[in-house]
């Protein structure tokens, strides 16, 4: 089944399809263990050092309950809240590599087809 993206790079493309075609390109790149990874290098560091004490406190207390314990437990609703937090970071990375890769295939192809158009242009001068 064709993605919008799929569409996109067909050349049946408007605004709306581009911000379709560029929610495909998020959903893949999500699945991509190596996009995320990148996605996650980028937004290493970007919170705040208390929001990383919070998380260093919620981590050491999460050491100290037994895992029959955990569901329910006040320091699993503690890291849920700030996985919430690295989950929204890293779902922004992934939308900004999405985008970018978008705006360069757009680009590039903008660049193929003046050539194909100079080309043209240059047979029938011939």
């Amino acid at each position: 089944m064709a993605t919008a993206y799929d569409n996109w790079l067909e050349g049946a493309c408007g605004v709306d399809d581009d911000a379709e075609a560029i929610g495909d390109l998020i959903a893949n790149f999500a699945a991509d263990p190596e996009k995320v990874a990148e996605a996650d290098e980028l937004a290493d560091g970007e919170q705040s050092g208390e929001h990383y004490s919070e998380l260093e406190r919620a981590m050491a207390d999460l050491d100290g309950v037994e895992p029959a314990d955990l569901l329910g437990s006040e320091v699993l609703t503690r890291l849920y809240r700030l996985a919430k937090v690295h989950g929204a970071a890293r779902r922004e990375k992934l939308q900004e590599l999405a985008e970018a890769a978008f705006e360069t295939h757009r680009e590039e192809s903008a660049e193929m087809r003046a050539e194909m158009r100079r080309d043209s242009r240059q047979e029938w001068a011939a």
